[in-house]
């Protein structure tokens, strides 16, 4: 119901909206006026890139289920344009960094041999897509092509 909770957190899950305005349409109507939303999440550093990264962000995405991510700047206006004021990024990504490359150390020896025993119907296809998304995840953060962190934003009163 609307107007109903102070606060909203969203942990790794905005991005698996496909409609990050609807997304955040619906966190400004369940927030009180003054509530505050906070979303953990990936976001972009720049929409435009190369092909070549560009299959890189794909390849980590689908891995973990998600379509697409927003850049910091589309998410604030997509928030803005629905009414949250004032909104605030915070870069977490060097805390995420250690577990990213501990995740990556294994996966990049993994995924080949997972991609070999998907082909052949041993391991599903979902296990593949985890290693695959744990590697490339690493790869884009090393390219600087995303970011980890901590969007918030406030209900005026």
């Amino acid at each position: 119901s609307a107007n109903t909770y102070d606060a909203v957190m969203a942990i790794e899950s905005a991005c698996y909206s496909p409609d990050k305005a609807a997304f955040l349409a619906e966190m400004f109507r369940v927030l009180k006026p003054g509530g505050r939303l906070s979303v953990l999440d990936a976001f972009r550093t720049k929409r435009s890139i190369s092909e070549s990264d560009e299959k890189l962000m794909t390849s980590w995405m689908s891995g973990w289920g998600a379509t697409d991510i927003d850049t910091i700047e589309e998410f604030t206006h997509k928030a803005q344009d629905v009414g949250f004021a004032p909104t605030k990024f915070e870069d977490l990504q060097k805390h995420f960094n250690p577990s990213h490359y501990r995740c990556y150390r294994s996966a990049r020896y993994l995924t080949p041999v997972l991609s070999l025993l998907t082909r052949v119907g041993l391991v599903s296809p979902v296990i593949y897509g985890y290693s695959r998304a744990a590697r490339d995840a690493f790869l884009a953060v090393e390219k600087q092509l995303c970011v980890q962190g901590i969007f918030s934003a406030t209900k005026p009163v």
